[in-house]
């Protein structure tokens, strides 16, 4: 990780982190081999089930999460791309190591945001070779968006918000495994032992579902529990997702949505009012989007306000109207 400002050490990195990750032991060397020669034993770590070989597995996931930060569009070759795909997924299926599982989910997720999400912008048949492997990382993902372990899930969501911002209505054919992994990750309320931060994930990734699949998932059930447990409490990088998508949702005029229409344009209207994140005003990503979410109301002539105010006290009406002019 110390390295990975650097483009040619990270990209010599890069398979060997993976190996790591993917927990691949390394080759051995024999007593009557040469010095420098050594014997591919081609050993599983999973079989020694061992927490040193776990420690190592996270650590080589972060550190090659740190190189893809670091490489960003450089990284696209399918070659690279193939061989982080199966390093993460391997550790995302390893049951016994919530670290090992949460590194490789956190590294997908850097993946996608850092390296495919730049690629995706190029000629029309590059971005079909990324998109499809954008796909099938986006049902790694799912897989354990609603894991069990806080970082897990959270790292898994993430990585499915990546990808749904890709796809779009290209990820229909996983719609009903990422319904239901939504479904899970929401079904508890804030408060308690209750992750925030995992809870902030899944909101943002509901709504990014929502918005790219519309149809093809049960998106008013959804939708009105992920509004339920708005504002988001920890991860305030999901805001700008967050309101613009709702805006989006809005301006769409899906008619599938219209029952939760009012629940939507509250929540635009509280967090562009300051009636939510007034206590974090110092956050300059959350000020960019209130202000564009002002800009927002003032352009739909007041009736994003009159869809709110079903759902809005007669105080926080009155204050909206003030702010709002």
């Amino acid at each position: 990780s110390a390295i990975a400002g650097s483009r040619a050490a990270s990209c010599t990195l890069v398979p060997p982190l993976c190996a790591a990750l993917a927990g691949r032991a390394p080759a051995v060397c024999d007593d009557d081999e040469e010095e420098g020669e050594e014997e591919d034993t081609g050993r599983d770590d999973d079989e020694a089930h061992g927490a040193a070989a776990d420690d190592a597995r996270a650590s080589a996931g972060e550190a090659l999460a740190a190189s893809v930060e670091a490489l960003g569009g450089a990284l696209w070759q399918e070659d690279y791309a193939e061989g982080i795909l199966e390093a993460c997924a391997r550790a995302m299926r390893r049951t016994e190591s919530t670290s090992v599982r949460g590194s490789g989910a956190g590294a997908l997720a850097e993946y996608v945001v850092h390296v495919c999400s730049r690629a995706h912008t190029g000629s029309e048949n590059h971005a079909q070779k990324v998109g499809a492997f954008v796909s099938r990382a986006l049902e790694t993902a799912v897989e354990r968006a609603s894991d069990e372990d806080d970082r897990v899930r959270r790292n898994a969501l993430f990585a499915c918000s990546a990808c749904l911002s890709i796809l779009g209505s290209d990820a229909a054919p996983i719609a009903q495994k990422l319904e239901r992994a939504l479904a899970l990750s929401l079904r508890s309320d804030r408060g308690g032992d209750v992750d925030g931060a995992a809870m902030d994930n899944a909101v943002g990734c509901c709504i990014r579902a929502v918005q790219a699949l519309g149809d093809s998932i049960a998106s008013r059930d959804l939708l009105a529990r992920a509004l339920s447990l708005l504002p988001l409490q920890e991860d305030f990088d999901e805001v700008p997702a967050v309101y613009d998508g709702l805006a989006a949702l809005l301006q769409s005029n899906n008619a599938s949505l219209s029952p939760v229409a009012g629940l939507a344009a509250s929540a635009i209207v509280r967090f562009a009012t300051g009636i939510h994140y007034a206590a974090v005003d110092d956050h300059a990503g959350l000020q960019e989007t209130r202000e564009r979410m002002k800009v927002f109301l003032r352009q739909q002539g007041g009736i994003v306000l009159q869809t709110a105010a079903s759902c809005l006290s007669a105080d926080e009406l009155a204050h909206a109207r003030a702010v709002l002019g």
